[in-house]
């Protein structure tokens, strides 16, 4: 199949995988979207720049009463060698290593990178208020190139609907690794800073309906290499003198303050 020569854009489902050579059939797009106050919604819009123009950059534009309530990342092809295990079924997108949409990277709204013959995606998130007004706003997308020419537009409608999201009454989690945080920053375990970016991650699942927290009162040992070890992250001190054992939860007691406020 011949590559396009125009350049190309569509609105798509948050749901939606978008690889670099993908068909994209009219039915992913997204015409329209419903939320209740309080909750969050996303889609995608998803560009391709023709493969006989060289790359560069254009500008991304979104027109909606409600700019203040929209956030928009650009989604990163990360590279994964391993997609999946030794025994598979029919539910994978792909069984072969390659590079998978994945990373969702801030960036700057005038430098929205065009490559030349390959699908990209910008991910929007909409928060809506829990005091939103009840009505139809529409979202207007519109990629230009720095001079003003028009590349593509679509546009969507949001309904937001007259009653607030309810907290979710079942315990919900995942996996939280202080220690990862700690070695992906460089900082020390439980510095100031280590606070700081637990605080951060925290929140931020928190927003993403997360309502419980592994708390790691000693360090998890999962995916700990035999005679290896993992950065020690356990939040109750042990001392020993003799036959005595003395504990702090000095740490313990942070932890749960912490994760109290962020709540």
């Amino acid at each position: 199949m011949s590559s396009p020569t125009t350049f190309e854009m569509k609105l798509l489902s948050s749901l939606v995988k978008v690889f670099p050579d993908a068909t994209l059939d009219s039915q992913l797009q997204r015409p329209a979207l419903s939320s209740l106050c309080g909750e969050t919604v996303s889609f995608q819009v998803a560009y391709k720049h023709p493969s006989n123009i060289v790359r560069g950059w254009a500008c991304l534009e979104i027109d909606t009463p409600i700019a203040d309530w929209i956030f928009a990342r650009r989604v990163r092809y990360m590279p994964g060698s391993i997609p999946k295990s030794s025994r598979t079924d029919d539910g994978y997108i792909t069984t072969q290593a390659g590079i998978f949409p994945d990373l969702l990277e801030q960036f700057d709204l005038n430098r929205l990178p065009l490559i030349s013959g390959q699908w990209q995606s910008i991910w929007i998130d909409i928060d809506v208020p829990p005091d939103a007004d009840s009505s139809t706003y529409p979202i207007n997308v519109r990629v230009e190139t720095p001079s003003g020419e028009v590349l593509g537009t679509g546009s969507l409608n949001l309904t937001v609907i007259g009653a607030v999201l309810p907290e979710l009454s079942i315990p919900y989690t995942r996996w939280f690794h202080t220690d990862c945080l700690a070695t992906y920053y460089g900082v020390d375990v439980f510095s100031d800073r280590h606070w700081e970016v637990i605080e951060n991650f925290l929140d931020y699942t928190i927003k993403h309906g997360q309502n419980m927290v592994l708390t790691p009162i000693h360090t998890p040992p999962l995916d700990t290499e035999v005679g290896g070890e993992r950065p020690t992250v356990q939040l109750i001190d042990v001392s020993v003198d003799g036959d005595k054992y003395t504990f702090g939860f000095e740490k313990l007691d942070k932890w749960v303050k912490c994760a109290s406020i962020q709540a």
